[in-house]
């Protein structure tokens, strides 16, 4: 083993190494118990190993990037985030009424993904810099268009459970890069203000599916069916479970 590969094995950390990689392990036995009832679901599990694999390997490819590289390209990762997000708008995939994928040959991505990076980097680097000035209102109004312009793009998809995740980690991200609480509150007050903007976006399933989130017992059939049956099956298994591969709730095709 040459002194490149001591030197980055050494610089790994395994301990991170080794909780992702038993993780993923568990999910697949749990994917597999979950569906090996039904033979054309049951090969699953093939298939999130196959990802695993490939992005177990990436990781290790990527590590190898210095970070630094990441910041001075973030706002080229910002716009074509962007542009991305709105051409899928006209030339995506269209499943159930929404357009979040854009096919390239027999690949495809979904560029809410791209944009969830690029929003993180662009706001990394700017917060980040020494020439900032925190505690200028007007720097606030920019980075909420930052994060505004995408957000109301990924909305159009529509993709409510994008835009719900990108917002907290946005302001995790404010706050440990030092902007003041203060300011914070406004930004959450102007987001708050914005809320009926962003009602307007949403289709009329995903109000409902929010409606029934407070109270699935609105249409225990429809919307609230999958919240239901799950409450039955943690109810159901206790705090042991079932036992493998004795799951009523999926092996009786309730989930």
């Amino acid at each position: 083993m040459n002194s490149a590969v001591r030197t980055y094995l050494k610089g790994v950390d395994w301990v991170l190494i080794t909780e992702v990689f038993s993780l993923s392990i568990i999910g697949f036995f749990i994917v597999y118990s979950a569906t090996y009832h039904n033979f054309e679901i049951s090969q699953l599990w093939k298939k999130q190993l196959f990802w695993f694999s490939i992005s177990f390997l990436g990781m290790f490819v990527f590590s190898k990037i210095d970070y630094r590289f990441w910041i001075e390209a973030s706002y080229i990762f910002y716009w074509i985030a962007i542009f991305s997000l709105l051409v899928v708008l006209f030339l995506g995939d269209e499943t159930n009424g929404a357009k979040r994928w854009i096919r390239l040959g027999v690949l495809s991505y979904q560029p809410s993904e791209l944009a969830k990076l690029g929003v993180l980097l662009v706001l990394a680097r700017y917060i980040g810099s020494r020439t900032v000035e925190l505690f200028f209102l007007g720097r606030l109004f920019f980075i909420l268009a930052m994060l505004g312009l995408p957000l109301l793009l990924i909305l159009k998809q529509p993709d409510l459970g994008s835009a719900l995740l990108l917002v907290p980690v946005s302001f995790i991200i404010m706050y440990v890069g030092g902007i003041q609480f203060r300011w914070l509150m406004w930004l959450f007050i102007l987001s708050a203000a914005s809320l009926p903007l962003i009602w307007h976006f949403l289709k009329d399933y995903q109000r409902e599916r929010m409606f029934v989130f407070i109270n699935p017992q609105d249409d225990p059939l429809g919307a609230g069916y999958n919240i239901i049956q799950s409450v039955i099956a943690i109810g159901s298994g206790g705090i042991t479970g079932k036992g493998y591969l004795h799951g009523t709730q999926t092996q009786l095709s309730f989930i």
